[in-house]
């Protein structure tokens, strides 16, 4: 797979995503929440990640997806 639909297949998902996403970026959300907001973003890339790929499961393509983190 090339790097540039690597790219813009993690923007895609990425977008699916938005709510989560930018939920760490809502200035609305303060302290202690935002802090388990960060952990839990990161804990679920890390425990989706095997290898330096990012494991999701495309429910629109009913396949596995992986992403070079």
């Amino acid at each position: 797979m090339t790097k540039s639909l690597t790219i813009a297949k993690l923007g895609a998902f990425m977008l699916t995503m938005s709510a989560t996403a930018f939920a760490a970026d809502d200035p609305s959300i303060k302290g202690e929440f935002l802090s388990n907001i960060k952990k839990a973003m990161l804990e679920r890339v890390a425990s989706n990640t095997i290898d330096g790929e990012y494991i999701f499961y495309d429910a629109v393509e009913g396949e596995l997806r992986r992403l070079t983190v």
